[in-house]
């Protein structure tokens, strides 16, 4: 999914939820260089993209810097992008499983296979 304000993120959210799944909040603005390479270089890897089927992945762009943005930024706490936010299947955002920065598919990875064995 696509969002870019939180009625659209809330509906996602609400979608993801509703099929059990672990959300994943990607935090992006087509400016960010590091956000770019999370999205050519991370989530292009064959075993991450098949892996994140098993997710539901929620990209949350804040390019704009408008009210829209301002409004999904500080309701997440998140300072710039790239963040990655996740939050379990009941709707609790996992705080300590929080990125924030550049992340390899190896540690992104190893993040995701902790999420599911640990059924979040």
């Amino acid at each position: 999914a696509h969002v870019s304000s939180i009625e659209e993120l809330n509906s996602e959210l609400t979608h993801a939820k509703n099929l059990s799944q672990i959300a994943i909040l990607d935090f992006y603005a087509s400016w960010c260089i590091s956000c770019l390479e999370f999205h050519k270089l991370t989530l292009q890897n064959t075993k991450i993209f098949n892996k994140l089927y098993n997710f539901f992945f929620i990209k949350v762009d804040v390019t704009k810097n408008n009210n829209y943005s301002e409004e999904l930024l500080k309701k997440y706490n998140v300072i710039a992008p790239p963040t990655l936010i996740f939050i379990d299947k009941k709707g609790n955002i996992l705080k300590d499983k929080t990125v924030v920065g550049y992340i390899n598919a190896n540690e992104f990875m190893t993040i995701l296979n902790d999420l599911e064995s640990n059924s979040y």
